[in-house]
Formats: C-alpha cells, structure tokens, sequence
C-alpha cells in the first residue's frame, strides 16, 4: 500500500497502529489498513461482535481505558468524536506517539486532489454541491470527510484525474498533521462548539488554518460577507492576491464569484454570468453563498461556466437542511433538522420572511441564546420548544408567544394549530438532538413521520 507522507514511514516501520473509536472513521481506517497487513489495535467503548469482525481476525480489540494498548504503537489514529483529554490521547502525548486524524490517513491515500470545505453552518450542502459540479462536468467525484463516507474509505477509489470534496469539521482539523487541499473554503465562522474549543477565537483559529493547507498553487477560498474573515482576507490578499478567492452577495473585486442582482457572476479574469438565482434548487440566502463558493472550488479544479450552470439547475438538496416535507391543509412543514447552531437557526428564518412558527431546542453547546432575541421577536409568530434546552431558551426569548412540548409529535400538533388557517411550522432546533434522538437525521426523521401522522389524522393531502 503506497502512503505518502509520514504517516506512510510510521506505517513502514512495522510497529502496530491505535485506531481510537470504532464509529464511521475508525472502521475506515481499520477497513483500509488492515487488508495491506497493517497490525491494527482498536481502541472503544464497546468491543464488536464476532458477526461484526468478520473478515478482521488480525486486528487486536480493547476498551478504550486500556492505556497497555498503546505499548510500542507508532501512531494513533483518532475518530473526530475522541476528545483531547481522552486517557489514551493524554497518555500518547506523554509518550510522544504520534495522533493524526483519520482525515490525515485519509488524505494519505489519496490520488486525485482534495478541496476542503469548511465553516460553522453549510458544509454538507456545499459539499454535496461541489461534488455534483464535479460530477457534471465529467469528472470523477466523491463527497467525503465528515459527509457520506470517510475519507480513508472513499479517497482510494477515485483516481487521479479526479476530484474528492471534503467537509471537515473544528473537530478533525485539530488533529491534522500533513493534509493538503487544491482548495480549502472558510464559509462562515459563528459561535459553535465552544463546550469543546473553549472561545470563538480558538474556534476561528481551528477553522482558518485549514487555508494554510494548501497544495503548491492551491487557492483559499473565503467570505467577504462574513465579518469575522476580513482581517483574514486582506492579510491573505497581501500575501498571494492570485490564490485569495472570495465570494459575497454583492460584487467583489479581484479573483471572485458574486451575485450581482440576481445574476451569479465569476470574475477571474473576465466577468462571466454562470447562473441566476431562480435556476438554483436550493432555497435561501445562505445557500446562494454555498454555490458561490462551490462554484469556487469547482473553478479551482477546472471546471467551466457553463458545467457550473447546469450543475446548479440539477443539484437535488440534501434531507433534513429546509426539506420540506409536506403540507396539511395551507400550513407548509420544514424540516431543518441540521440547523444545529444559532446562525444555522438565523439563516433559516431569514428564507421565511413572512414568518414561521417554530420548533426549537435540543442540547445546549453553549450558545449565546440571547443574541438571536430581535430576530426571532422579527420572523417567530410562535415558539414550540422541545428539549434539555427549553427553559434557558424560554428565558432568553421572554416576550415571543411560547409553548412547551414534551415529545416532536406533540410539538408538530402544537405547531399545526398554531400556524392555522395557513402558514410554516419550521424545525430549525438552533441545538444538538442527543437529549431526545440518536442525531439529527433522527430528529428531522421523527419530525417528518409526526407530519405524515397528523396529515392522515386530519385527511388532508
């Protein structure tokens, strides 16, 4: 197996890896290293069936309190969910073993170039986009990273003419050690995740340095709208203007891709109209945004204008980000279960200018509730809220008309009378689904099946 970089000498060495957390990344890693001879140790909670080892005899199972599983390991191997103070990352460190993210395994692997997205709000969708723009313009593609499959597991399979779209999150960036990128894109950066990273500043700087992973000539990709990027910008603009893209709603100056009324423009050399917002099949101003810089990221790895355009007009959304799931009678159900933060939770209510009733809450990653008062007093006729959360919510938002509910059928009933005789019921939970759901694949999947449930009960269609 040809890995480059230093995870390709730690790997010849002969000594064994510790692959810590058996989940999506870790059975990546496992599923990769494992066929080439690679001893492999896994490190987690729960230690598979003898059903679940099929095919993996060689590789050697412990608890993830078993610090003995480190004994001469020459690298670790880490999931995204495994936190710094985890006893066997504390104790690799102590030890000087190196820990790289599966991303970095990933990236190792890899023949054909990454571009990486990232941001706190839209990474799937952009993602998700930029693959297809790929894909529409004829060439091989994959989305991967914290997206469909892992890295380790989808890079591989795509050759070198190819393209891979990565969504990264804070969480894998920490342990990056080599990765590279043709293009890395910065979408947005809101307070997210600071139950984990502490500041918004440490949360940016985790976020940023993706730009400084570049390949040789590769491009970063930023956000003029977003003002916590444009020290950012102007500094990079300095440093290498050629390979600084920039993206906004209005227009932009130097390499750039815009929306000049309702015209989407790239400026590279020239200005080219690539598309007008009515032909995009996503809907909102932030989405307008996400194809702003896919459509960046596409140009970076060679794709035309025109490939662009068709793209966007076939691009079919992604589940749980304001799906609409159905109607009773005249009120509209929206499902954006992903809106896991505040500034997910504000661009969806600003795709709703005559206003929405809204269900909300969840698990709480210390979110600054009260800053999000005005616009939801704005865009909110009333509030349903759901979750560990609800009471702190409750009081940040005082004076908005609100009800408690305590299962998604109920807050979905709730939300119905409340919208009559017409209007939206919006689920955009502004939190993390663990105090109810498994994730927000389940929350969004409860929400829809107490929509067809209440559908059927009224007879409406």
């Amino acid at each position: 197996m040809d890995l480059r970089g230093d995870i390709g000498k730690w790997l010849a060495g002969g000594g064994p890896v510790l692959v810590l957390g058996y989940g999506r990344s870790g059975r990546a890693a496992v599923d990769l290293l494992a066929p080439e001879g690679v001893a492999c140790r896994v490190a987690d909670k729960v230690v598979p069936s003898e059903e679940d080892r099929s095919g993996l005899e060689r590789v050697v199972w412990t608890g993830d309190d078993d610090l003995d599983a480190l004994e001469s390991v020459t690298v670790v191997i880490k999931s995204p969910g495994a936190l710094p103070e985890h006893p066997l990352i504390q104790e690799a460190r102590r030890r000087s073993i190196p820990i790289v993210a599966e991303l970095e395994l990933g990236w190792s692997a890899a023949k054909a170039p990454l571009h990486s997205i990232t941001g706190s709000n839209g990474k799937s969708t952009t993602t998700s986009l930029l693959a297809h723009l790929f894909a529409t313009a004829g060439i091989e593609s994959v989305a991967a990273g914290n997206i469909g499959e892992a890295l380790s597991a989808a890079a591989p399979s795509i050759g070198a003419g190819g393209a891979i779209a990565v969504e990264v999150s804070s969480f894998q960036i920490e342990d990056l050690h080599e990765y590279r990128s043709r293009s890395a894109a910065l979408l947005n950066v809101s307070p997210d995740h600071l139950d984990r990273h502490g500041t918004l500043e440490n949360y940016f700087a985790i976020k940023a340095s993706l730009c400084r992973r570049l390949d040789e000539g590769g491009v970063c990709i930023m956000n003029a709208d977003d003002p916590t990027q444009t020290d950012l910008i102007a500094t990079a603009r300095r440093q290498d203007p050629n390979h600084t893209w920039v993206f906004g709603m209005s227009p932009q100056e130097g390499p750039a891709a815009f929306l000049d009324g309702s015209r989407l423009v790239l400026r590279m050399d020239a200005d080219e109209t690539f598309a007008d917002t009515r032909e995009l099949t996503i809907s909102g101003p932030h989405n307008v945004q996400n194809a702003l810089a896919a459509a960046l990221a596409a140009t970076s790895g060679g794709v035309a204008a025109r490939d662009l355009a068709s793209g966007l007009r076939t691009f079919r959304p992604l589940r749980h980000r304001l799906e609409r799931v159905g109607r009773v009678g005249d009120v509209t159900f929206v499902n954006d279960s992903k809106a896991t933060n505040l500034d997910a939770l504000k661009m969806a209510l600003f795709s709703f200018p005559d206003g929405v009733v809204l269900i909300a809450g969840g698990r709480d990653k210390g979110s600054p509730f009260a800053s999000m008062h005005e616009t939801v007093k704005r865009f909110v006729r009333h509030l349903v809220l759901i979750g560990e959360a609800s009471e702190m919510i409750r009081s940040a938002w005082p004076d908005v008309d609100a009800t408690h509910a305590g299962s998604m059928t109920e807050a979905v009933r709730v939300a119905y009378d409340r919208s009559r005789p017409s209007g939206v019921v919006l689920l955009a939970p502004g939190c993390t689904s663990f105090d109810m759901f498994n994730d927000f694949v389940d929350r969004g999947d409860r929400f829809r099946d107490a929509v067809l449930e209440l559908r059927g009960g009224c007879g409406d269609a």
